[in-house]
Formats: C-alpha cells, structure tokens, sequence
C-alpha cells in the first residue's frame, strides 16, 4: 500500500515547493488532487493490486446483477465448490437474449455486460454461490491514516500526477512539463515491472490523460 494521505500530502508541497500557509491550495485542495490522480492511475493499465474477487449468490428466476461497488472490468466469473467447472463462458448481449429466449432455465454457464450490468444464461433455476474476479479502483482518501492500494514504491507517480494537476489549475507552466515529463518516465518504468502480470485486453482506451 502507499504511504498515508499526510505523508503523501507533505511530499507534494516538498516537491512543488508550495507553503502550508497558501490559503489558495489548503490540504483539502491538494487532496481532491491526489484522489483524481489515483483515479487517472488506475485507468492506465490492469494493475495487479486493484486485481480483486467477490462473491454474490443467484437468485432463481433472476438474470441480471448489479457488480459489487468499485467494479470497473470483470475478469472471469466462476461457480463456487462445483468441482471441474471452469470459468462461465463470455458471450455478446444478442447471444445471450437468444440464448434466454429458446433454453430452459438452469445452471449458469455463460455471462455478458448490459451497461453496468452483468447477465448470467440461462435464467439461473436456484441458487448458486459464484466467485467474481475484476479490476476495482482505488478507494478515495480522506483522512491523514488513508493509504491506497497502488504499493509505496510507486507513490512517486501519484506525486507527480498531483503536481501535473495542482500545476495546472495555478497555470504553472513550467512544473507542467515537469511533472508530465516524470509521470510518463515513471509510468513507463512502472508497466514495465508488472507487464504481463494480468494478460486480458483492456475493454477501453483513454487518450486524454496528457501522458
């Protein structure tokens, strides 16, 4: 886990050379940075330590379920204590209503997303106890003890995305470049060591993050 939100918080305004004292970048200010750039973070790569499995029960007669919060990328969805069943098959929202429409209700064996939804087929027949791996998100800081799940190692990245952040509000050019310059070096350095460390495809890709 990364250093506490008090520690992080010291450490940007070491680095950005910012007062305590600056009324117009309180810590409150520079805390809402340091949660968007945990946000901007978790959407760069399928990072390992926001890798997380949950667990939910089928309701018979029941075919769509609501993921557990912070869910953003499911992984593999599985049957609990059902010995050689593997992961449920991934199939499109059209297979899935054709597939509901003409099979009788059953065993789940096969999942697809409708919107922030996932739909199990066939219609489950009683209740099953099923595993859900995914990608979560980091978990907002609020108070000085907070850490978040990104490893200490990388709190420099947060830094520097803060940095790129704060510079930017105050029109900073210079420490923009910076920080932009840093990030993408760090970030680099960082998919580096956890490449292949979860080998799925990213669902989607963002191109506005400025590295």
């Amino acid at each position: 886990m990364s250093s506490t939100l008090t520690q992080l918080l010291a450490a940007v305004r070491l680095q950005g050379k910012y007062d305590s004292n600056d009324v117009g970048l309180t810590d409150a200010h520079i805390t809402s940075f340091i949660n968007l750039a945990l946000d901007e973070i978790s959407t760069f790569h399928d990072w390992p330590w926001l890798y997380t499995e949950s667990t939910f029960n089928t309701v018979a007669g029941t075919t769509d379920y609501t993921p557990t919060t912070g869910w953003t990328k499911t992984h593999w969805i599985a049957e609990d204590n059902t010995v050689g069943r593997g992961p449920l098959s991934v199939i499109n929202p059209r297979d899935a209503r054709e597939m509901l429409a003409t099979t009788s209700t059953g065993r789940p064996s096969a999942y697809t997303y409708v919107g922030h939804t996932l739909r199990l087929v066939p219609d489950p027949d009683a209740v099953y106890a099923m595993t859900h791996a995914h990608q979560t998100v980091e978990p907002a800081l609020s108070s000085g003890s907070d850490t978040a799940l990104i490893p200490a190692e990388y709190d420099n990245l947060i830094i520097w995305i803060t940095l790129r952040l704060v510079a930017s509000r105050r029109g900073e050019t210079s420490l923009i470049s910076q920080a932009e310059s840093e990030g993408h070096r760090m970030l680099r350095n960082i998919r580096d060591n956890v490449r292949g460390s979860i080998e799925v495809s990213p669902i989607r890709t963002r191109k506005d993050l400025g590295f």
